[in-house]
């Protein structure tokens, strides 16, 4: 799949050759050179000249993920697929560990001590503390030598982070056992994951974060809790790195919240209550931190913030109409604040003209417009009942009572061909 050599046929012809010769080899060879076969396949994703271009670099991924769900997800059994989980939660520690440290050293003054606490947890396990000790503990010209191929780990990430995911959700349950593994410290492993630079990793950690937590039901609360004070502390601050690391534990929560709804007990509504209180208050105050800072950064984080926070809108809205019905009356104002009232403000909008005051506006109407979609995907129930208010029966039918009594003083001839409308209307 090296793009500036073949064209893309040439390219699905290796892929399926890829497949055929791993089914030929058998099941039995696949398990016994499994760690050879993923990291051989990965390391495809992660070649420079499979990546010219960004197009490139998603059809690439999408032949890797194609031969390791054939192979890994189609052909082994449980106990093959659990090891091979394992396999890709090392090389998923590998990797991320060794950009982040590259991340930090070259662009953050962030240290390998303030690393640990970054995820939120108290510890890492031993086994992730002892890679970053010993990446920290490098020369200079290693790091340098390596930050060249930088960009291209995160292709390899987003392949194994997605194949991970499916496999939590095969393996179901069993993926705990995974998780009790000292060695393999999964849960940090994907929380250092979703404080990556790129936001294609943060978005494919994000989600295998949900499906394990879908697997295992009882993790549910604990994440969100985690996700939370995570998101209000760094909301505190407005660094370049908070920004990625906040982007990171949001689509995290959003994740999480769009799973509940497959947990049988769901979550208690006090905690939809505290984020949607959050998220409010990040919207009002989404410039206030941003004193001092260069402007560059301060257009960068408060586009940032305001679509994390829709977006935590639009989460909280999946948690269905029993959960979120007494916040829908403050979720409807704040659709009503990003839009025009009338024909003046719409006037006056137009009369903008710097660029990151219409970057702002469009990034809230679109926020704003995805958390109305994700109500009424969710919440399509009891939506009749939302949009006509008890407050709208008597203003509506005050104005059909006054159109009916101008109608019976006006000569019928003048307004038969409007039947239908006035049909509508009675309706």
């Amino acid at each position: 799949m090296l793009r500036s050599i073949f064209d893309s046929k040439t390219d699905t012809s290796i892929l399926s050759t890829y497949v055929e010769l791993a089914l030929s080899l058998g099941t039995s060879w696949i398990e016994q050179n499994l760690s050879l076969f993923i990291n051989h396949v990965l390391e495809l994703a992660g070649n420079p000249r499979s990546s010219t271009s960004h197009v490139d670099s998603v059809y690439s991924r999408k032949c890797i993920t194609f031969i390791l769900r054939s192979v890994i997800g189609s052909r082994l059994g449980e106990k093959a697929q659990f090891a091979a989980a394992k396999e890709l939660s090392a090389i998923i520690t590998r990797y991320t560990t060794l950009q982040l440290i590259l991340n930090n050293i070259n662009s953050s003054p962030t240290s390998t001590n303030e690393l640990n606490i970054s995820t939120g947890s108290s510890s890492l396990n031993s086994n992730t503390n002892s890679m970053i000790q010993s990446y920290a503990s490098s020369s200079t010209n290693t790091f340098e030598s390596s930050s060249s191929n930088i960009e291209y780990t995160q292709h390899i990430l987003i392949c194994a982070l997605y194949e991970l995911s499916l496999l939590g959700q095969r393996v179901g349950t069993s993926i705990s056992l995974l998780l009790q593994d000292s060695c393999q410290g999964l849960i940090d492993t994907l929380f250092l994951a979703i404080l990556n630079p790129s936001h294609s990793v943060r978005l494919s950690a994000a989600w295998c974060l949900r499906s394990i937590t879908t697997a295992l039901p009882s993790l549910m609360i604990p994440m969100i809790d985690r996700c939370s004070e995570k998101i209000k502390t760094l909301a505190k601050q407005s660094t370049s790195y908070n920004t990625d690391a906040m982007s990171g534990f949001a689509l995290t929560l959003q994740a999480l919240l769009g799973a509940v709804y497959r947990c049988p007990l769901g979550i208690p509504s006090q905690r939809a209550k505290t984020i949607f209180e959050f998220a409010d208050d990040l919207l009002r105050t989404a410039t206030a931190s941003t004193a001092g800072q260069q402007q560059s950064l301060i257009a960068r984080v408060v586009l940032q913030r305001t679509h994390t926070v829709w977006h935590l809108l639009a989460a909280c809205c999946a948690l269905r109409q029993q959960v979120i019905k007494k916040i829908v009356p403050h979720l409807v104002l704040l659709w009503r604040n990003v839009f025009s009232r009338s024909q003046a403000d719409f006037e006056q909008e137009k009369q903008r003209e710097d660029s990151f005051t219409w970057t702002l506006s469009f990034n809230q109407c679109s926020g704003a417009l995805c958390s109305m979609i994700s109500f009424l995907n969710n919440c399509s129930i009891d939506v009749d009942h939302l949009i006509t208010d008890d407050s709208l029966k008597l203003p509506t039918t005050m104005f059909c009572l006054r159109l009916y009594e101008l109608l019976l003083l006006i000569p019928i001839k003048f307004y038969e061909h409007l039947y239908q409308l006035l049909t509508i209307i009675d309706a």
